[in-house]
């Protein structure tokens, strides 16, 4: 079965969360504020900047935390202690942040193809036009599918085939097309691959055979060399004189990979970073006891 591709690039007002999981949106928000909780308990005994009404430190804390995601915090680090904190801290929103632009420049400008139908029961519950090539045997296999025949319209030739894709069942035309696997071939190497594809099920047919008199000694010869051809190079060879080499998709494959990051590409920084916060904090505690 051959449909046609669609874009699925997500167009919509919340676009922006995409390139992250929500996991990972929620581990991230959760290391800015416990970065400035870090930084505020190094930070307030000696630094004016971190001091004030407990709304104005919390304030702070937060708004230091979060403007690191542009490098736009002002106030001043003293402590050593939060230095290496902030500097651990800064490499890993460096890469949190380029990584989301990176992901999402992917996701509003390269085209994400995919088959517009996945299978023969969307096209039956929703009506769809289903073509085939006039005179193949294929009408029966469709009429045994539950295609009634309104749905089912003929072409001749692959630029009829793709006039018809083109109007859609909507407009007179058909939105899947059903034949044998060197017509699609054909069909799939004449056209580009980004507007159609061939998608899953496919029924296997009796295929052609050879009648001879019984008992015709031309009987094993000609076996044999059927079998020479089709097991052998020669029918590479036949296919690729004959037919358009063309690298398409399976049923269920994306010309674009989904671009979504999730945790498990991050938990190593994130891993680092609560690793030098901790210890900053153990040495914090450890001299301001000892002292």
């Amino acid at each position: 079965m051959v449909v046609s591709m669609k874009d699925s690039r997500k167009k919509n007002a919340w676009a922006f969360l995409k390139p992250l999981t929500w996991d990972l949106w929620v581990v991230s928000a959760c290391s800015f504020v416990f970065i400035g909780f870090v930084v505020w308990v190094l930070e307030h005994r000696v630094n004016n900047d971190f001091r004030g009404p407990p709304s104005h430190q919390i304030g702070t804390s937060l708004w230091f935390s979060f403007s690191t995601m542009v490098y736009a915090h002002r106030e001043k680090v003293v402590s050593n202690l939060a230095r290496f904190v902030v500097v651990v801290w800064v490499f890993v929103v460096l890469i949190l942040v380029q990584s989301y632009t990176a992901s999402l420049t992917s996701l509003l400008t390269v085209e994400q193809l995919r088959p517009a139908i996945t299978d023969v029961d969307q096209l039956l519950k929703n009506k769809m036009n289903v073509g085939y090539l006039k005179g193949s045997f294929v009408y029966g296999i469709l009429k045994n599918l539950g295609f009634p025949d309104s749905q089912i319209i003929t072409y001749q030739s692959p630029e009829e085939c793709n006039e018809l894709f083109i109007k859609g069942s909507v407009n007179g035309g058909i939105d899947a097309a059903f034949d044998e696997v060197p017509y699609v071939k054909h069909f799939l190497g004449t056209y580009s691959c980004s507007k159609y594809v061939m998608v899953e099920p496919r029924f296997k047919a009796g295929g052609f055979g050879y009648a001879f008199p019984k008992g015709s000694p031309l009987v094993a010869d000609i076996s044999r060399a059927i079998l020479n051809v089709t097991q052998g190079d020669k029918m590479r060879t036949i296919e690729k004189a004959w037919f358009k080499e063309a690298i398409c998709l399976d049923s269920n494959t994306e010309i674009s990979s989904n671009n979504n990051l999730g945790l498990e590409s991050f938990w190593g920084l994130f891993l680092i970073a609560g690793i030098a916060s901790l210890l900053a904090l153990l040495i914090f505690v450890f001299y301001s006891t000892v002292s």
